[in-house]
């Protein structure tokens, strides 16, 4: 079958995530302004969910990082949750007036992302100079706080053919997600996806084929031990028996010989193997889209051409987080991977101009 519509892109799919780094706060209409304002139509974002069963758009568990105060969106109602106020960077203020005035801008904190323990560990970086220098341009002129938590309602409202990578934080969150997905008509221009394996289950189950899945990282980490595994042992059972025959629970988006694997970038998409030769999928891919992996995990490679080539025997294409150097992007480009999740949309986007690769329709 053909690929999913989420995943319907001419060239490599560019994530804003979080919206992008910059002088406001991440996960703030701010952010989602700028990325979209900069021409990109794919979102990354996170959700929980209040007490009373409203889905936001909020990364951490706790309230303290993004908004200086204790507690949690889960103890909240929505009507308490509105009157939350994102804190912005602090180093807003200066980044604001190096990049209206053209000058070189240093910024010490922006997100920087490992999965580890289940979550995105944020740490300080520094940004080149000039990292910014676009997003006064865009035409962000800032506010004295970050601006409420957005509502995944009216993110959806909002930009009605925007595309939305969601990353689904707790189990609480998944059906209500579900639900405004359906009530919104959005089911076919959101992925979700989520570092829990039962949560994308779950996900595929509550919402069948229309919705894009991807994987969860349990599943991931047995596809990346098969992908350097030689063939013949690839196909023993690790992680879980093999999947994708007959009969299987999961199977709803499994792919069949129809799907289109990408050879190289800027070369037209091949047929992926006939189902007699493709090597079958661990149980975990089964009914997933797309897979979503970072460069390297804790010092060990799981994005490298291996991994890549497997996932594309298997019909399932790679994007990669969350890459800010232009030098890594570059190479993943080579590599072949299908989408690229990064803090600097701006950079992103020159790259893959550079690359003849981008294309914001």
């Amino acid at each position: 079958m053909s690929r999913h519509r989420f995943l319907d892109h001419p060239g490599p799919i560019p994530f804003a995530h979080r919206g992008g780094a910059g002088p406001w706060s991440e996960n703030s209409w701010p952010a989602f302004e700028n990325a979209v304002a900069l021409g990109y139509r794919y979102l990354e974002t996170d959700v929980r969910v209040t007490r009373d069963g409203t889905v936001m758009i909020l990364h951490d568990s706790t309230l303290e990082r993004v908004a200086n105060r204790p507690g949690r969106l889960a103890d909240l109602t929505l009507a308490e949750a509105s009157r939350i106020r994102l804190h912005r960077p602090p180093t807003t203020a200066a980044a604001t007036a190096a990049a209206a005035g053209g000058g070189p801008v240093v910024v010490a904190h922006a997100q920087a992302h490992a999965r580890t323990g289940g979550e995105r560990a944020d740490s300080a970086v520094a940004l080149p100079d000039g990292a910014f220098a676009g997003r006064i341009e865009a035409g962000w002129t800032g506010s004295d706080d970050g601006g409420p938590i957005p509502r995944l309602d009216d993110l959806l409202d909002r930009w009605p053919d925007m595309r939305l990578n969601l990353d689904v934080k707790e189990a609480a969150a998944l059906e209500p997600t579900v639900e405004a997905l359906r009530r919104t008509n959005a089911l076919e221009r959101v992925c979700v996806t989520s570092f829990d394996d039962a949560i994308a289950r779950e996900a595929r189950r509550l919402a069948g084929p229309a919705l894009c899945v991807g994987a969860g990282m349990s599943a991931i980490a047995v596809a990346r031990l098969r992908s350097v595994l030689p063939p013949w042992l690839s196909s023993v059972r690790l992680g879980g028996r093999q999947g994708g025959g007959a009969g299987s629970s999961d199977s709803s988006s499994d792919s069949d010989s129809d799907r289109m694997v990408p050879a190289q970038h800027g070369s037209s998409p091949r047929r992926g193997p006939s189902a007699a030769r493709r090597p079958r999928r661990p149980r975990g891919l089964i009914g997933r889209d797309v897979v979503q992996v970072p460069v390297s995990f804790r010092a060990f490679p799981v994005c490298d051409a291996r991994f890549v080539r497997y996932m594309n025997a298997l019909g399932l294409p790679v994007h990669v987080w969350t890459v800010n150097d232009e030098a890594s992007m570059s190479t993943l480009l080579g590599l072949g991977v299908e989408g690229i999740i990064t803090d600097r949309p701006e950079l992103l986007r020159d790259v893959l101009r550079r690359h003849n690769l981008w294309s914001a329709a």
